[in-house]
């Protein structure tokens, strides 16, 4: 890999920086040139001083984001009931012998015979353990697995439509997009103005939409 322009700041110590960055930033209301400006000011450059690397950087950035939206949406397994425990059998006591020798009758053991002895050996019900076995949880599916295989990138390409969302005065057009990054999704850019405290200001618009799990879609086109 070629290294950096002399001067510049390597793809480690970028990718580095913009980990840090995105950490600590609210995704929905960033952007890359905030994040770009932001690097300028750690590596100890000027405006545009990263201009050259303006593509890598574009790269970077895009990559963690994904990363962090991919983490956010996976859910966590919920633990697995504990089996019960199955009652300790214990032997069936044997009835003393009465002091003449004679054994006592079978009405007389059943009454000295401790009480837990009649329950030991004893199998559960089964209808019991299908009940437990319906009620225990099961681990479910996070949205990056549903969606793995849910169609191809020529297949979003070609069906996805483009969208529109207001921003401030402007409508914004949101268009299906395919990332570097191997992910498809919807990208939108632009420029609007909002009002604040009475005072007109104008936001530079860069928004990305990654469809979860689509970074496993296959490459092959929609035949429909």
């Amino acid at each position: 890999m070629a290294g950096a322009p002399e001067g510049l700041p390597s793809e480690e110590a970028l990718k580095e920086k913009v980990v840090s960055i995105l950490a600590s930033c609210d995704l929905q209301s960033t952007s890359l040139k905030l994040v770009r400006a932001e690097l300028e000011v750690r590596c100890g450059l000027g405006p545009g001083g990263l201009d050259p690397l303006k593509d890598k950087i574009k790269d970077i950035v895009t990559l963690e984001m994904e990363r962090i939206q991919a983490d956010a949406a996976a859910p966590s397994l919920p633990d697995l009931a504990a089996a019960p425990s199955a009652p300790a059998s214990s032997s069936r006591a044997s009835a003393p012998a009465s002091s003449s020798g004679s054994r006592d009758s079978p009405a007389a053991e059943a009454r000295k015979a401790p009480a837990d002895a009649k329950k030991s050996g004893q199998k559960r019900p089964r209808g019991e353990e299908a009940e437990e076995a319906r009620a225990a949880p099961n681990p479910k599916e996070g949205t990056k697995a549903k969606q793995a295989s849910s169609m191809t990138k020529g297949e979003f390409m070609k069906k996805a439509k483009r969208f529109t969302i207001k921003i401030g005065d402007k409508n914004i057009n949101v268009d299906p997009k395919q990332f570097s990054t191997g992910s498809s999704g919807f990208y939108a850019s632009g420029k609007a103005l909002v009002e604040v405290g009475g005072i007109s200001l104008q936001l530079q618009i860069g928004m990305n939409c990654t469809v979860i799990g689509s970074k496993e879609w296959k490459d092959s086109k929609s035949l429909s």
